[in-house]
């Protein structure tokens, strides 16, 4: 059972990597990933299985998630930073793939292993939404008319013709060295349409100069054939045939009887594993019943242990955002605290007093003597009036008597 499980999933993981594979290529990665971030190139199985390092397996495929994801322009509040803890960048990529309404059935310590089919079925979902968001098609298959297929025919007909041709040519020919140059005959002599390549070529040598010069190559001219049975002739391959075929014929009797006591002790054998088996899994059916029952409450204690560790990066945000909102009201409360107790502008209000109590003192003795020399002066003036007085009727008193 686990081995038809692994062998499964192997191939869905292959089939993710290829497919993945195509779109990043449909995507121009090679220039957006690779050329622009200065990353290394994908390969067609760079995720299935575990590499050396697996740190820089682990960079290389947060990089690529961060690329595709930026590709789908998603305003997403949880950031992806491949430098932070595996763990934590784990539970952003679950937040991001949660906001983007991927069907998730494993956990997120299978987002750590940057391998496996969990990671190629997440890079599929990624380049699929890519390609959606870029409006990238896939066109209708062109296929080829039978006209075209018929000229392509004829074409390859004839260059078949003319290697064959040629590779004759080159075997009457060993030696080109003493050969001389020489122009070939046309023998078509009836075909009044042909082509340039096809035309009569006139010979330009003397005819008794070409036979002794094929009198002195002559001993030269020899086919050299390989070592080995001579194979050239049909008749040799017709003879050869005939010959396998009656030693075939000879070996099939003592073959088929011999085959067919191993199919009987194959099917005896076959037989005894299939009891044993249902022996085995009468006897193992209730443990497979409780191990069955035990992989269920692991898939549901999996998907709540998911659910909480959401809540709890959920609730870690707010805690933050609590505690934030804490300090600042601390700050205003210590502010206003400051303020109340501070008794600085009392003393200064008290040294004002003080000083303006001591101004108001001055400013009363020195109207007083203001008061005096004015009382003074006005004392002065009467009695100046009074002598001027008195001298005036004194003058006036002598005047009469006088």
């Amino acid at each position: 059972m686990e081995t038809k499980l692994s062998s499964s999933s192997h191939y869905i993981t292959l089939v993710a990597m290829e497919s993945t594979h195509e779109k990043l290529k449909c995507l121009d990665y090679e220039i957006h990933f690779v050329i622009n971030l200065q990353q290394k190139v994908v390969e067609r199985d760079e995720f299935i299985m575990p590499a050396k390092n697996t740190a820089l397996q682990f960079n290389h495929y947060i990089e690529l998630v961060r690329w595709l994801i930026s590709l789908l322009k998603h305003d997403s509040k949880h950031e992806i930073d491949p430098y932070d803890d595996p763990n934590y960048v784990a539970n952003q990529l679950m937040l991001v793939l949660k906001d983007l309404e991927l069907k998730m059935n494993f956990p997120v310590t299978k987002l750590k292993r940057p391998h496996g089919e969990v990671a190629c079925t997440v890079l599929d979902f990624l380049t699929d939404k890519a390609l959606e968001v870029s409006e990238f098609t896939f066109g209708s298959p062109e296929y080829i008319s039978e006209a075209n297929e018929d000229t392509n025919n004829s074409i390859l007909d004839e260059f078949d013709t003319r290697a064959d041709g040629t590779t004759n040519d080159s075997r009457s020919s060993q030696s080109e060295e003493d050969i001389p140059d020489y122009e070939i005959l046309d023998l078509n002599n009836n075909s009044h349409t042909v082509n340039e390549d096809n035309q009569m070529i006139k010979s330009k040598i003397d005819r008794m100069e070409w036979k002794s010069e094929l009198e002195r190559v002559d001993s030269k001219l020899i086919i050299r054939r390989e070592e080995g049975p001579v194979q050239e002739d049909w008749r040799d391959h017709l003879r050869q045939a005939k010959t396998e075929q009656e030693s075939i014929s000879a070996e099939l009797n003592s073959c088929c009887s011999s085959l067919e006591f191993l199919s009987q002790d194959m099917s005896v054998v076959s037989g005894k594993i299939e009891e044993k088996e249902n022996v085995i899994n009468d006897k193992f059916r209730e443990i497979n019943q409780e191990l069955q029952s035990l992989y269920d409450k692991t898939k549901q204690m999996q998907q709540t242990q998911l659910q909480t560790n959401t809540s709890v990066t959920e609730l870690k945000q707010k805690l933050v955002q609590l505690n934030n909102r804490l300090e600042r009201t601390k700050e205003i409360v210590d502010k206003k605290g400051n303020s109340i107790t501070d008794t600085t502008p009392l003393v200064q209000i008290k040294t004002t007093l003080q000083q303006i109590k001591a101004e108001i003192k001055d400013y009363d003795l020195q109207i007083g003597i203001l008061e005096q020399t004015i009382l003074r002066e006005r004392i002065q003036d009467s009695e100046a009036k009074h002598e001027k007085n008195d001298d005036v009727a004194n003058q006036s008193i002598d005047n009469i008597e006088i």
